[in-house]
């Protein structure tokens, strides 16, 4: 059978694209995956997100950050969603500390 999975979280400092390659999906149905994007090519990521049936939800950065003494934000994670999902699929919260995640962007 097809497992489904609600949620799927990958932070493994920059070994995400080598563990999508390796994830059975054949085996399991991943409804909404939370990556780490900062550490390769966001667009190799994406087209594979693409190439599986997902859309980019929401991006989220971190501006508690700094390099060289000053401020600077940094693309930390990308949620991808099954793209017949995405209507009903819902956004983040509005309510979380800003050192934990802003909100960057939001695409529909």
């Amino acid at each position: 059978g097809n497992e489904k999975i609600d949620f799927l979280s990958i932070d493994i400092e920059g070994f995400e694209a080598e563990a999508l390659r390796c994830f059975p999906l054949d085996r399991h149905s991943v409804q909404a995956v939370l990556i780490e994007v900062n550490k390769q090519p966001r667009d190799h990521l994406q087209a594979w997100f693409l190439r599986h049936g997902y859309s980019l939800h929401e991006i989220f950065y971190n501006s508690a950050l700094t390099r060289l003494g000053k401020p600077y934000i940094s693309l930390l994670d990308h949620l991808y969603v099954r793209k017949e999902r995405l209507p009903t699929y819902p956004r983040a919260r509005s309510d979380l500390p800003q050192s934990v995640h802003d909100r960057a962007m939001r695409t529909t």
